[in-house]
């Protein structure tokens, strides 16, 4: 069984929901007010990483596009394997590959098992409650993915250099987040004003260990045959 990049992100779980003022969005208010927040994301590791960092903010309530966000498994993994989303915005999985694949998570805000996908076969789930969903395949222990259920849409994935802008937020005192997989938690309190142009940096510090991840049955995955190769069939 090969060794992967699973942990529960407790503290991402409600997203810092608990603040006493949440501020309902609408998209008149993001193009009337214009206010952004931009800056760069440090990460500091000792080994090469690829995953984007995920920057975004909690205090105010946004409605889901009404179309789906798409995930696909294509050479046995998820693509992409982080993915944002808004609560109550649907998800298509789409199996793109040669191979029948499965979609399933445990995890506490949204558990589902899609059950096995046939090539070229498309399931989808919804997901109405805030937090961090960790995918995996049944049948092939190396897919992991992560999906951050949010309550709004003001979040950005950084680019290859760490930098990120989050644009259209409207006046309020909100907390800024920085999440990566194998990070502790990075945030900055801000006061917004209305059209105001922040300039807002923060370090996250790969400091998670991988842990192996079990099937939807709470069992080790089969052993491989091959070294670095996930169990197929």
């Amino acid at each position: 069984m090969s060794t992967q990049t699973c942990f529960r992100s407790w503290w991402l779980l409600g997203l810092a929901l608990a603040q006493s003022a949440v501020v309902p969005l609408t998209h008149a208010q993001t193009a009337k007010d214009g206010a952004s927040i931009a800056g760069r994301i440090t990460v500091n590791s000792a080994k090469p990483n690829s995953l984007p960092a995920v920057v975004y903010l909690t205090g105010l309530d946004e409605p889901p596009p009404k179309e789906p966000a798409s995930m696909s498994q294509r050479d046995k993994k998820y693509v992409p394997d982080v993915l944002v989303i808004t609560r109550g915005q649907e998800v298509q999985f789409s199996n793109d590959d040669k191979v029948v694949h499965n979609v399933f998570s445990m995890s506490e805000a949204r558990q589902f098992d899609l059950g096995e996908g046939k090539p070229g076969s498309s399931a989808k789930a919804d997901f109405a409650n805030t937090g961090i969903i960790d995918l995996y395949c049944n049948i092939h222990s190396g897919m992991v993915a992560n999906i951050l259920v949010l309550p709004n849409r003001r979040f950005a994935y950084t680019d290859s250099n760490g930098n990120y802008k989050i644009d259209g937020i409207p006046p309020g005192k909100y907390q800024l987040f920085a999440w990566h997989r194998m990070a502790s938690p990075a945030r900055a309190d801000v006061d917004v004003k209305a059209g105001a142009k922040l300039d807002v940096s923060l370090t996250l510090n790969l400091d998670k260990e991988p842990v192996q991840h079990l099937n939807k049955a709470g069992k080790p995955y089969p052993k491989i045959t091959k070294p670095g190769e996930p169990y197929s069939y």
